[in-house]
This record gives C-alpha cells, structure tokens and sequence, in this order.
C-alpha cells in the first residue's frame, strides 16, 4: 500500500470510528508519556523510549532500537501510529514492511482503546465549598 494512500486510509477509518480525538494535540509532555505508558501495559508490550523534536504534526518510529520520536504536541493520531509500529514489530505482524493492514488494524485497537477511557478528556478540579 502506497505511504500517503495508507495515511489517507487511516484518517477515513479513524472518522468512520468515531475517533473525536483524531486531531486534538496534546500539549503536555507528561500526558503524552502518561497515554503510552497505559496504552504498553494495556497490551502488553514494553515502554518505548520516547524523544521530542520539531513542531510539525510528524512523527517516526525506529522499530529495532525501539525509539518514538514526536513533535512537541502531537495528535492523538499521531502516537497511535507510531506505537502501533512498535507493537506490531515486538509481536512480530508486519515482517518487513511497514505499512499494511496489519498496521491498520493495530491502530483500530489502540484508538477504540483510547475512546473507550476518554483519555483526552482533561477531569474538571472540584469546587471548593468554604
């Protein structure tokens, strides 16, 4: 499957899902860290290490040295994609190639996952009664 044709596919899935947070950025380092963190032990795999670079809403995974790099505020989109490149290489779905069904489908799991806990929605602080 042709890259962008892929990436074109993948946002038509995300929206026939439902997927409100495809766009939303996440502005917090921690909360960021925090969706990855739950998202590995959810299924199982290890933490990958995570490096910040850049602005544009771009990422990339370096699958044999287990490394995500993001920009400073991703999409929600964004890291799904690429730890579902790390996923799919530690359980061994994709092979060689990079961007395929498989991949597709992965990405499916984690964004029904992160709709199901509503991650995105930030809890509002409790008033304070004097």
């Amino acid at each position: 499957m042709a890259r962008l044709k892929f990436y074109e596919n993948e946002r038509i899935m995300l929206d026939k899902l439902g997927f409100k947070p495809r766009n939303n950025r996440i502005t917090e380092k921690k909360h960021i860290l925090l969706v990855i963190k739950k998202l590995c032990k959810h299924f199982k795999f290890d933490l990958p290490d995570v490096r910040f670079y850049g602005n544009s809403d771009s990422g990339s995974a370096k699958v044999k040295s287990r490394v995500i790099r993001l920009d400073h505020n991703p999409s929600y989109q964004v890291v799904i994609h690429e730890l579902a490149h790390i996923y799919n290489h530690d359980n061994d779905l994709d092979g060689e190639k990079c961007h395929t069904k498989k991949l597709m489908r992965t990405i499916k799991k984690f964004a029904k996952y992160i709709m199901k806990k509503q991650y995105w929605v930030k809890p509002e602080p409790e008033p304070v009664n004097p």
